[in-house]
């Protein structure tokens, strides 16, 4: 199976990243309830969870794409 460019990858990653993150923080943030599901108590914890999410996506993203050119190199030798 081909895998996509890096760009395009690095292009779909980084906009949920950025997006999650940005939520979770305004979540965390914010001083009323923004959502009618959450209690202020809960609002935090789900900003909490966002932004772990999006640092979790981000880091095992670069932990395949290193793991996937390593991969690469040794194929080429």
């Amino acid at each position: 199976m081909r895998r996509s460019p890096v760009v395009l990858e690095a292009f779909f990653i980084g906009n949920f990243v950025w997006m999650s993150a940005t939520v979770g923080l305004v979540y965390q943030s914010a001083e009323t309830q923004l959502c009618l599901n959450y209690v202020a108590d809960s609002q935090a914890r789900a900003g909490r969870g966002l932004v772990v999410t999006a640092i979790a996506v981000l880091t095992s993203w670069i932990a395949l794409r290193l793991r996937y050119n390593d991969q690469a190199v040794i194929a080429s030798k």
